[in-house]
Parts: C-alpha cells; structure tokens; sequence
C-alpha cells in the first residue's frame, strides 16, 4: 500500500494495513462473518 500523506493519521494507517496483510488472501464472505461475528462478541460484553 502506498504510504500516507497525514502523519497524525498513521496509527490508523498501520493497523489498516495489518488488517489487509491478514485478510488478503481470504474469502470476502469470511471476512465479513467473521468480523461480525467478533463485533456481536463484543457487543454482547459492552451490554451485559
């Protein structure tokens, strides 16, 4: 990925590319269970 242009961004920056290092070869669709599965997770921890 090209590098960013706003350095007060680049924590956000690295952790996109992290997330896309890791889901690059994967399925869409897993990808999208999976990250809803995880955010049901947390909701269920945030609202108990």
């Amino acid at each position: 990925m090209a590098k960013w242009k706003y350095k007060s961004l680049e924590w956000i920056h690295e952790i996109r590319e992290e997330n896309y290092e890791k889901t690059k070869e994967k399925d869409l669709r897993a990808v999208i269970e999976n990250n809803f599965k995880m955010a049901k997770i947390i909701v269920s921890k945030l609202t108990a």
